[in-house]
């Protein structure tokens, strides 16, 4: 295929059934949520700082995929 995964983990989903390894991405993401949910008021600032991370962190990895797909075209 066109996309490779970088993480050998999830690699052995995408191995298995694409739609395996979008369920599992799906499911962490949704755990990640509902942790995140939990916790919103107990520790908001802690909440909000490791929100910030976390979007920060995939913010760069966006850019990343991008910048990879830009210099497989060119």
């Amino acid at each position: 295929g066109f996309a490779v995964e970088g993480n050998p983990i999830m690699n052995h989903f995408l191995e298995i059934s694409p739609a395996l390894f979008a369920s599992v991405k799906l499911f962490f993401t949704f755990v990640g949520v509902i942790i995140l949910h939990r916790y919103r008021t107990a520790r908001t600032k802690l909440i909000l700082n490791v929100s910030l991370l976390l979007v920060s962190v995939y913010s760069l990895l966006i850019c990343w995929h991008v910048v990879g797909a830009i210099n497989s075209l060119i």
